[in-house]
């Protein structure tokens, strides 16, 4: 007779089936975790790819667009000097990570005045990529700062 006031041969049975069913239970969540780990790596990965794919399509869709633009103007110099200054901006957009929206009213307005656009953009792209360096380089000389204050001055180690 067990303390509880059970007996001896009823208990050992339903506590090995509950230890049974836990074990079940157990494998049963490792598994369906390991599913979730492997969902969420292919869903990043697939949000990966569509970052990338989006940004081929804005590619394309600005140089298509370029593209009929300069067929409506005159003369190749004029194409070479719009196809420069649209690789130009596509550099750096791709550099500093201009959204896809922007980038579609962008394309708008080139469709409209070509030239004019890609110069104008052109000087933006610029001024924000000269701002994000002027703020980097503003932050490395503030954490510079503090090593020095720290006087930890020979860990800070920055490559230009």
């Amino acid at each position: 007779v067990l303390p509880s006031g059970g007996d001896i041969s009823e208990s050992p049975i339903p506590l090995k089936k509950k230890k049974h069913e836990i074990r079940q239970l157990e494998n049963v969540l490792s598994q369906l975790e390991n599913e979730n780990n492997k969902t969420q790596s292919s869903l990043l990965q697939c949000k990966e790819t569509l970052h990338e794919k989006e940004i081929l399509i804005a590619t394309i869709t600005e140089k298509l667009t370029m593209m009929e633009a300069t067929m409506r103007s005159q003369g190749t110099t004029a194409k070479e000097k719009v196809k420069s200054t649209l690789e130009k901006i596509q550099g750096i957009w791709k550099n500093i990570g201009v959204s896809f929206k922007n980038r579609d009213n962008i394309r708008m307005k080139i469709d409209s005045c070509l030239e004019d656009t890609c110069q104008t953009e052109l000087e933006n792209a610029q001024a924000l990529e000269q701002k994000y360096r002027d703020d980097i380089q503003f932050m490395l000389q503030n954490i510079e700062k503090m090593y020095n204050a720290l006087g930890k001055q020979d860990d800070f180690f920055h490559v230009a």
